[in-house]
């Protein structure tokens, strides 16, 4: 197969892990955001109970993933280095 041609374990290793820095740098940016939606009140302006409601409405997530999301959120406000 050509594919397995062009393999490469160390070119797969580099690639592997530029993409979860790019994941973890992603992940921050939704924190950043959460964090200042939640500051904002979005989720009681929108009619929702809480930020988890409303984050699992507007991602289109499970409410487990949006808990998830919230409680991380909140856990890292005052650790920026996290």
């Amino acid at each position: 197969m050509e594919w397995e041609r062009e393999f490469s374990v160390d070119r797969s290793e580099q690639q592997l892990l530029s993409d979860m820095a790019m994941v973890s740098m992603l992940q921050s940016r939704v924190l950043e955001n959460l964090e200042l939606l939640d500051a904002a009140q979005v989720a009681t302006a929108d009619g929702c109970k809480n930020l988890s409601e409303w984050v699992a409405k507007k991602l289109d997530v499970g409410l487990g993933t949006a808990r998830s999301l919230v409680r991380t959120m909140r856990r890292t406000v005052d650790k920026p280095h996290l």
